[in-house]
């Protein structure tokens, strides 16, 4: 069985947030990055990381919520987005603004495994669906 690049990168980070607790053993990550160098996947490293710290301070008191949007939030706006996920999740929340080119405009809000999408891409998608006989 191959691993798949999602695969792998999902071990990855757990490997790489293992570190950050000291849980993870040497050999893994020295292997992790052989692996990425013999493969030339360093593109990789990035997401990686990031996906390190969410599973990192996903065993911190306070709760990570991803907030994917295609610039970086004013404090003004992650404080409302914030208020806002607080009412369906409770407090405690840790508001990651992670930036992603890709998307039209809008946010998609992610924590642990709800997403809200309220990109423009989403809303567009589920009025078509709507529109459909």
């Amino acid at each position: 069985m191959s691993a798949t690049p999602v695969k792998i990168k999902v071990l990855a980070a757990a490997a790489i947030a293992g570190l950050l607790e000291e849980k993870s053993d040497k050999k893994v990550i020295n292997n992790l990055v052989e692996y990425i160098r013999r493969h030339r996947l360093q593109s990789w490293i990035p997401a990686l990381l990031r996906e390190a710290e969410f599973k990192y301070r996903q065993g911190q008191p306070t709760k990570p919520v991803r907030v994917f949007s295609r610039y970086e939030l004013t404090a003004a706006q992650l404080k409302e987005v914030k208020r806002t996920v607080s009412k369906e999740i409770g407090d405690d929340l840790e508001i990651i603004n992670i930036v992603d080119e890709q998307l039209l405009g809008g946010i998609r809000v992610r924590f642990e495994d709800q997403l809200w999408d309220m990109s423009v891409r989403g809303r567009l998608e589920r009025l078509a669906s709507d529109l459909k006989p």
